[in-house]
C-alpha cells in the first residue's frame, strides 16, 4: 500500500503549499512552507524563521502503519519536533489516512 500512497502525497504537497500545525498549542499555530518534495522524503521551511526541517518518505510510511495497526497516537509522538509532526501529518492528511482527535490529543484513522 505505501509505494501507492506516494504518488498521492507528492501532488498534493507541492512546493510552495504552506502547512499549518492544526493541533491545539499553547504556543499557537506554527506555519510552515514545502520546499521540496522528492521520492526519498519533504522538505519544508518555517515560515517564521526561515529554519529548514527534513522528513523521511519512510517516517510517513512507519507512521502511517503506526494508524493502520489501529494504534491512536498521542501529540507530538510521531515527532518532539512540531515541524516534522506538522509535515508527517499533513502527508497523510492528503490520503485521507489521519484524523486529528483534538479532544484527546492524539491521531487516528478515520
Amino acid at each position: 500500500m505505501t509505494a501507492t500512497i506516494w504518488p498521492t502525497i507528492n501532488r498534493s504537497l507541492r512546493r510552495g503549499r504552506e502547512l499549518r500545525n492544526r493541533t491545539n498549542t499553547p504556543l499557537g499555530i506554527a506555519t510552515y512552507r514545502v520546499a521540496e518534495v522528492s521520492e526519498t522524503g519533504i522538505i519544508a521551511q518555517r515560515i517564521a524563521t526561515g529554519s529548514m526541517v527534513r522528513v523521511t518518505r519512510r517516517m510517513i510510511e512507519k507512521t502511517l502503519d503506526r494508524l493502520a495497526g489501529g494504534e491512536a497516537i498521542p501529540f507530538r509522538s510521531i515527532s518532539y519536533t512540531v515541524a516534522i509532526e506538522t509535515v508527517v501529518v499533513a502527508a497523510l492528511l492528503a490520503i485521507d489516512a489521519i484524523e486529528i482527535d483534538n479532544a484527546t490529543k492524539t491521531y487516528v484513522t478515520p
